[in-house]
Parts: C-alpha cells; structure tokens; sequence
C-alpha cells in the first residue's frame, strides 16, 4: 500500500512539473535524462533560442529525509562556487508543489563507458584527462568524490564532470577520525579515479563500484599498474596529492608505449 502510494504520488509531482514547464517558463520538455532514488533530472529547451537546459528535482519520496535535502543543497552551494567550462553553471532554483528543484547548464555528451570498455592504455589516458578537470575543481576548494562513468561526460575531446551532489569542501587538516579526512581531501578522487579505471576495463559488465578493491585484488595489469591501484585505492604510501598521482600515470602510460 506505501509502495502504491509513493508511486501515485511521484507520477502527480512529475505531471506538476510538467505543467510547469510548460506554463510557467519558456521551456518545453524533452525528455527525462535520469531517474535515481533521489532525483530525476529533465532535459528542456528555450522555446526561442534553444538553449538546452537541465532541470533537477527532489523526489517525492525524500522530502523531509534530511540527508538528500543536505545533498541537493549542497550541490547547488558548489555548482554557484565553481566557475569552470567542465562543470555544469549553477541557473536558478524554487519550487513546485512544495518540492525543490534547480536548473543548471546542459552539457553535450554520452557518458564515458558509452565507449567502452577501453584497453587499458586507453583507459590510463582517459584517467589522464579526468584528473586535468579534477585539479580545477581541487584548486577552487572541492572535491568530487562520486567519479562514476555516468558523470564523467565526453564530446569529442572534450570532457566533463557533472553529479556533485556528493562533492565537499576540501579538508585541510587531518580529521578526527582516517577515514572522514580521505573522504574530504584529494585522496577520495584519487580513490574515485583507480576505479573509474577498473570499470572503464572491466569485460564483464559485472563490477560493482563500492566494491572495486576487491576486483583488484583478481585483476593482473603491470606491476606498476597495480601498485598506481593500490595507493591511489588506500595502500600506503597513499597520493597526497594529484601531481603525485599523475606522475605515476605518467609512468605507467610510458611503459605501455
């Protein structure tokens, strides 16, 4: 009976905003560019100019769960901060049927495992690329942490970063705890970059994101390779920096040529 519910309420929201859209800004709908359990993001057009624009909702369902609101806010604070042609621009925000939504900048492009999976020479240089947009971001005060293949977007050679709704601000000093300090400094998007590499090879279709270390432990690469993985993955000495990691990509890409 919640389950029917919850459904008949998001299919009542989805056709508010709908309305909305059409109605009451200068957009029509295109389409729906993604459903999660969080959010659903639509795709819309300036009537006149055809502008694409992304739009970005709450779901009905995590309204009042404080961890989502804090999220949802969250990103809108970092997408205004961040001033960079790889992200998207922060447009407007408010509300429909008392449920929060932003717009933000369309940026062109297919996800980057829409071309994979990649040789590992390729992956290393398309790691290689992520971490340029990366070191933006780090120098304006933030990191990513969430550098899934569906927000890592390319478009010829360009490429982008979209999905903060899990980035934060970066931690200058060692926490109260390890592990909140790798998650708030460089050390979690260097994490986020070794397994964005296993799935970017991954043949099998089968590897769970969160659960990448335990792949490494089966995968075989070079043995520069493996240890790049590994402390980038959290084996000491870890990476303290990008330029560090870098370096040792460098060296991997070097080895394979």
């Amino acid at each position: 009976m919640k389950k029917t519910l919850e459904n008949f309420q998001e299919l009542s929201t989805n056709q508010k905003f709908l309305e909305f859209i059409a109605t009451d800004t200068p957009f029509t709908y295109s389409e729906m560019l993604q459903k999660n359990s969080a959010n659903i993001l639509y795709l819309v057009e300036n009537r006149r100019t055809q502008e694409k624009i992304v739009l970005k909702r709450m779901r009905k369902r995590t309204l009042n769960r404080s961890k989502y609101e804090k999220r949802f806010e969250q990103e809108q604070q970092i997408l205004r901060a961040l001033q960079l042609e790889n992200v998207p621009q922060w447009l407007a925000n408010g509300f429909v049927a008392k449920v929060p939504f932003f717009m933000m900048s369309y940026i062109e492009g297919r996800p980057i495992l829409d071309n994979g999976p990649y040789a590992v020479i390729d992956a290393l240089r398309m790691i290689q690329r992520v971490s340029i947009v990366l070191k933006k971001i780090h120098l304006q005060g933030y990191v990513h942490r969430h550098l899934t293949p569906e927000n890592i977007i390319v478009h010829a050679e360009k490429l982008a970063i979209v999905g903060f709704d899990q980035a934060a601000k970066i931690t200058l000093q060692h926490s109260p705890t390890e592990e909140l300090y790798k998650q708030t400094t460089v050390c979690s998007d260097i994490d986020q970059l070794a397994r964005l590499f296993l799935l970017l090879t991954d043949e099998t279709g089968r590897l769970k994101w969160r659960k990448a270390e335990v792949v490494l432990e089966q995968r075989r690469y070079t043995q520069k390779i493996n240890e790049l993985l590994s402390r980038a993955m959290g084996l000491n000495p870890l990476f303290e920096s990008l330029e560090m990691f870098d370096e040792a990509l460098a060296t991997c890409i070097d080895e394979l040529l």
